[in-house]
């Protein structure tokens, strides 16, 4: 396959994830076309003084999408939560439109435990996509990363004087994984469809204790940082307690994971590289 001859649309390409697989999707020699509702804006043009077609469109226009994808083999979706109704919406445009133009290989971003209901309103979108996707019948990939390192950039400030915040107990486990490491996972499907379509993916990089988190974050940094439980926002939905036999909530394989990707970052290792560059 001569893969500079085959253009991949990429959604949300000026955002982390997608910018990374925009990143090891031309690094693997593909022609990469990003859809931006602005080709005048910073970001935007940046993409293309890298090489990356841009494509003016928008995933609530549908003419705009079919325009998009024509010719494209392959798409790598990602929506934005802004409510679960319009990011089901625009998946769907989208998914419409890559199946009427006969992409090839149809990647999902999504989000760990969307293959299951879910009150949760970051997860319940991906729930009702993932389940249209799988509908369609499309060659498909869906990848369901666990919590983003990038999100500690929220609180950075915080981080650097010492404190990091979440909702859960100091000893409850969490999953990490860096952007960068979901743009391999999308561009290694893109390479090697025949091991990819057809899979859903569970992926991530380090699980961590959020004390040990806070503890990774004290290493990289070389200030002390302690992790402090907060109450969560007013309105935030509760999930229903499990019941006692109930299955224990889904984890990536990490170790499976590193068997497609040895060198997958660490918290800790995430963190040095964003301290060394000061953006942490």
């Amino acid at each position: 396959m001569v893969r500079s001859d085959k253009p991949i649309l990429v959604t949300g390409a000026t955002g982390h994830q997608s910018g990374a697989a925009v990143r090891h999707l031309r690094a693997d020699g593909w022609h990469v076309r990003a859809l931006v509702r602005d080709a005048e804006k910073p970001a935007a043009r940046a993409l293309a003084d890298a090489g990356v077609e841009l494509v003016v469109g928008d995933l609530t226009d549908r003419a705009s999408l079919d325009a998009a994808v024509a010719g494209a083999y392959g798409v790598h979706s990602l929506q934005t939560p802004v409510g679960v109704d319009q990011e089901f919406a625009e998946a769907k445009n989208l998914a419409d439109a890559a199946r009427a133009a006969d992409v090839q290989h149809f990647v999902q971003s999504s989000v760990i435990g969307a293959d299951r209901p879910s009150v949760l309103p970051w997860v319940a979108g991906k729930v009702q996509i993932e389940a249209y996707l799988h509908s369609l019948g499309m060659p498909l990939t869906v990848l369901q990363p666990v919590t983003f390192m990038e999100n500690l950039l929220n609180q950075k400030d915080g981080i650097l004087q010492g404190k990091m915040t979440g909702f859960m107990p100091a000893d409850a486990v969490r999953q990490w994984i860096a952007a960068d490491d979901v743009g391999r996972f999308v561009a290694l499907a893109f390479f090697d469809p025949d091991n990819w379509i057809g899979r859903t993916a569970e992926i991530a990089g380090d699980e961590l204790t959020e004390e040990q988190g806070a503890a990774a974050l004290s290493m990289a940094l070389g200030v002390p940082v302690v992790y402090e439980q907060q109450a969560p926002p007013a309105g935030m939905p509760t999930p229903p307690p499990a019941p006692a036999d109930a299955p224990l909530p889904h984890r990536a394989n990490i170790v499976e994971c590193r068997t497609s990707i040895p060198d997958l970052a660490t918290l800790v290792e995430w963190a040095a590289d964003l301290h060394a560059e000061g953006i942490l």
